[in-house]
């Protein structure tokens, strides 16, 4: 923490808002639908030419971004570290190992409840709401399992938009980056330490 970039460069950032596949493949599809592609935050940290405004929206271009908006890097940082803490590294192995669960206390084989769970979430409900969002899910139900939707989304409302808010909070503070230094701080010192305290000595175990 605290290092800073040379003077003598420009330092920009181009950030789609999507994963490589997704980026590649909205690409592709914009050579026949007008305005494909996927939004981009750029940010101009350092502009020692002069030019680092144009040479960042030349990247958004490039990428075909059909929309861009200004940001700066520790904004971009706080959003990106906030939604792999609160997606991809929360919520996703969250929903996992409570479904797995779930379905191993309704008599699951442990095969078949990793394998349901799995699907849960890279299934055809991925597909739905990538595409058209969490309405069309709840569309496709009918009756009663409709009514289920709406108590299974008003209850996990709140206490998810709690732990959301909590996470960000975390992020923004920088106690997030924070413990990440100090866990690779320790782990420096334990790997450092003679062979003997190498062994499974709880002071020195990394997990």
């Amino acid at each position: 923490m605290g290092q800073k970039f040379r003077e003598d460069i420009n330092v920009v950032l181009v950030a789609p808002k999507g994963m490589g596949p997704s980026v590649r493949r909205l690409y592709e599809q914009g050579k026949t639908v007008g305005g494909s592609g996927i939004n981009a935050s750029f940010a101009v940290h350092q502009d020692y030419t002069g030019k680092a405004t144009e040479i960042a929206l030349g990247w958004a271009i490039a990428i075909g971004s059909p929309f861009v908006f200004e940001t700066t890097l520790k904004d971009e940082y706080c959003s990106d570290i906030y939604g792999e803490r609160g997606i991809l590294l929360g919520a996703v192995h969250g929903m996992v190992e409570v479904l797995f669960r779930r379905y191993i206390s309704q008599g699951m084989t442990p095969e078949e409840a990793f394998n349901q769970s799995c699907e849960s979430i890279t299934g055809p409900i991925t597909k739905i709401i990538s595409k058209q969002g969490i309405m069309a899910v709840y569309e496709k139900f009918q009756g009663e399992d409709k009514k289920k939707f709406e108590e299974a989304y008003s209850a996990a409302y709140t206490p998810s938009k709690d732990v959301l808010a909590e996470i960000y909070d975390e992020v923004s503070s920088g106690n997030e980056i924070r413990s990440v230094i100090m866990h690779g701080q320790r782990f420096s010192k334990c790997v450092s330490l003679p062979p003997p305290c190498r062994l499974p000595v709880p002071a020195c175990r990394v997990v």
